[in-house]
């Protein structure tokens, strides 16, 4: 706090109600000095019974001066602005200052320094402290004190007030004798008022000091309770605060994730773009050769059509010629039963003429040699009727052999009949199928032509299309990238969030 700051109680000046709540004694107590302590301080400054007494001693020529000293003062303070408007803090006239400053300077040396007199000095320093007077302005204004009574201190020296005479044979050695005599007497008690300005220095300092601390312990305080009233208002947002953020990073780690499975799936519906570019260009390709095959296709139907119209006229032929070769058969199956009949009456013819030839042969044995001739002749027929006999009987295997074959052949026509017939439906139906096939293969042809110009188009447009699914798999990189750095943003605003949570849970506490 500067000088020209409020004081530590919050109230600007002292008047005298302020002073009258200043009690040295109680100062004393609340510094914890008591008779040991002032003794301890005083063996630390080791300021004894003698430096009381050379004090003493100097009373009477301080008391002398002591009005020009307080003077002196004064005109040091109204000199600095900063230390000038302390004055205007006390409610005390300025003839009222001066007396009470002269009090406290023949004080210094007035050989009684016990409790009363450390009491005394405390509470000095406690009313320039409520009067905002700063430590370091405090004991800049010692200066004019140490100036005004060394002046004094040295006029006692050389001007012989204290008991010393000049040397009386006025030889060189008697003036330095004298003059080492005055230096040890301004030593000693320069030494003995610096010793009781420590004194005071210490005691001012300590009421300083246990000002700050009790200006701490209120600051602390009221911090305590600013920080309790802070930490209920943000502790429930903090929080809350917490659980959105988390809640906001897991899910930012969730987009970071479907962002780097999406840039995945881009990068691999690129590649597939690509192959599916050039598979287009290849069934395009493809697709033109299909066209040419189905021309030549539809070519080859309508000669399969034509084919098939040859094949049902020789089907047809074929069967008009077995039922000619079938009605043959029944005319050749005829005359097979015919020739069985010649071949029977041959057969029954040989029988009677071989039964002849043996009557013959009977007759002509009994005729003896008149009947020889007769015999030869019966034999003859008789060998005649047997090969007739035997060529019948041939003849008839013949013809039942014929016969078989023929009704064998019979049945055959009647079954290639058959299948020829089946075989001409068969025909009429492939007839039909392949006109449709060729309707078909001409319609497809058309088709497939029309595929050809599409599939040149969509190669085109599948370019296109691979293109643009490029450019949005490198976006989709870029937005996983995005994603990835907002999700590592995320989580350090969320440490944040959990220390601003932390810091105003230990508010609390």
């Amino acid at each position: 706090m500067s000088s020209q700051g409020t004081h530590r109680n919050g109230e600007r000046g002292v008047d005298d109600d302020v002073r009258a709540t200043v009690d040295g004694g109680e100062l004393l107590n609340e510094l914890g000095i008591d008779a040991a302590e002032i003794e301890r301080r005083k063996r630390y400054t080791q300021f004894d019974e003698r430096d009381a007494a050379r004090l003493s001693s100097i009373a009477d020529d301080v008391d002398a001066v002591a009005d020009d000293i307080v003077d002196d003062f004064y005109d040091h303070i109204d000199s600095d602005p900063e230390v000038r408007p302390v004055l205007d803090r006390s409610s005390l006239p300025m003839p009222a200052l001066v007396a009470g400053q002269r009090r406290y300077l023949t004080g210094l040396v007035g050989g009684d320094y016990g409790r009363e007199y450390f009491a005394d000095r405390a509470r000095v320093g406690r009313l320039h402290d409520l009067l905002g007077l700063e430590p370091d302005a405090y004991l800049g204004q010692y200066s004019v004190y140490y100036e005004g009574l060394f002046d004094v201190l040295a006029d006692r020296a050389t001007g012989g007030t204290a008991g010393h005479g000049s040397a009386a044979d006025g030889s060189e050695d008697g003036a330095t004798a004298d003059a080492a005599e005055a230096v040890e007497q301004f030593r000693e008690e320069a030494l003995s008022v610096l010793k009781a300005f420590l004194l005071d220095q210490q005691l001012a300092i300590d009421t300083y000091v246990a000002s700050y601390v009790a200006e701490a312990e209120r600051e602390t305080r009221r911090q305590r309770e600013l920080s309790r009233r802070v930490a209920e208002r943000i502790g429930e947002p903090a929080t809350a605060l917490r659980e959105t953020t988390a809640a906001v990073a897991e899910e930012s780690d969730r987009i970071d994730d479907l962002a780097g499975r999406q840039s995945d799936r881009m990068d691999d519906l690129s590649r597939e773009a690509n192959e599916m570019t050039a598979t287009v260009e290849e069934v395009a390709a493809t697709a033109d050769e299909v066209a040419a095959t189905s021309d030549d296709a539809a070519a080859l139907a309508a000669e399969g059509v034509d084919a098939a119209g040859d094949a049902a006229e020789t089907m047809e032929a074929i069967r008009e010629a077995t039922d000619a070769v079938r009605e043959e058969m029944a005319d050749l199956q005829e005359q097979v039963d015919e020739i069985r009949g010649v071949t029977d009456v041959i057969g029954d013819v040989a029988e009677q003429t071989n039964l002849l030839a043996l009557n013959a042969s009977i007759e002509a044995a009994r005729a003896g040699e008149a009947g020889s001739g007769f015999e030869v002749v019966a034999d003859e027929v008789k060998s005649l009727a047997q090969d007739a006999s035997d060529h019948a009987a041939d003849i008839e295997d013949t013809v039942e052999e014929v016969a078989d074959s023929g009704e064998s052949t019979l049945d055959e026509l009647e079954r290639v009949a058959d299948q020829v017939a089946e075989g001409t439906g068969q025909v009429d139906e492939a007839v039909e199928r392949l006109e449709a096939i060729e309707g078909a293969v001409v319609d497809a042809s058309d088709g497939i032509a029309e595929v050809s110009d599409a599939m040149d188009s969509q190669a085109t447009s599948v370019e296109e299309v691979a293109a643009m699914v490029d450019d949005s798999a490198d976006s989709a990189e870029t937005i996983a990238e995005s994603a990835s750095e907002i999700a590592g943003a995320t989580d350090r605003q969320r440490e944040r969030v959990d220390e601003i949570a932390d810091s105003a849970a230990e508010l609390t506490e």
